[in-house]
């Protein structure tokens, strides 16, 4: 599963904002207060909305990101899974039953009819909350906990017994996650795209104090001329009264 793009139209700070995804890698960052959590949010509550009546903290997240302006929370959510474009257009209720959902097969164009009280997650990815939040979706560097007998694991452990592939082993899947780390950060910390990234922006960063360096520098050549062309000037000003006295 890949997430392509995010339209929030209403959803705690954001009003029609859309983001999009970099299909290597997906990662939300920035500076505190700049809304992170507020996006991250909104992914697992368009996936998963509330979870129940009773998961207090599901609805305190939905009450959380109530739209800043007084509108209805509403947004859509365009993903790649199984190698088909899908998007989700949902409005959020007062809870997970009063919400509208549409989901569309946009490579097929065709509409997706949810079976009952089953949400998006559950249904494309055949995980609950918990175990959207150990694969596809860490919302906390670190915040992974590993457990033998989550369903993660159970899911791993059918597929393989069902189909007799070795592709979908739970060493298989540690290895592939490996090998994405360490695409973008490798062992030895050298090489990789974020160090390429940073690389980059630290020329970047360096190139622009150059740039700033040399503004500084052609303003003062300007204050420079300015001064004396001011005082040329004043000195034919001074030549031309001395000739006329």
């Amino acid at each position: 599963m890949r997430i392509n793009e995010l339209h929030l139209q209403d959803f705690g700070m954001f009003h029609d904002y859309t983001i999009s995804f970099d299909p290597q890698a997906q990662l939300i960052y920035g500076d505190n207060e700049q809304g992170k959590t507020t996006l991250m949010g909104f992914i697992m509550l368009m996936f998963y909305g509330d979870q129940g009546r009773n998961s207090k903290f599901n609805l305190t997240l939905r009450k959380k990101y109530m739209p800043w302006n007084g509108n209805k929370s509403a947004g859509t959510m365009t993903f790649i899974s199984g190698g088909i474009t899908y998007r989700v257009e949902k409005e959020f209720g007062g809870t997970q039953r009063t919400d509208r959902v549409r989901v569309l097969n946009l490579t097929e164009g065709k509409e997706i009819k949810l079976p009952d009280q089953e949400e998006v997650g559950q249904y494309f990815f055949h995980l609950d909350r918990d175990g959207f939040e150990k694969t596809g979706f860490i919302s906390t560097v670190g915040a992974f906990d590993g457990d033998d007998k989550d369903q993660v694991t159970a899911q791993l452990v059918q597929n393989l017994a069902q189909t007799g592939d070795e592709d979908v082993s739970s060493e298989v899947v540690v290895k592939r996650l490996d090998d994405a780390r360490f695409s973008l950060v490798s062992r030895n910390q050298k090489n990789g795209r974020l160090v390429d990234a940073q690389a980059q922006l630290t020329n970047l960063q360096d190139e622009q104090q150059a740039t700033k360096e040399l503004l500084t520098e052609q303003n003062q050549h300007v204050d420079d001329l300015k001064t004396l062309a001011k005082k040329t000037a004043e000195a034919g000003s001074a030549q031309r009264a001395a000739q006329q006295g």
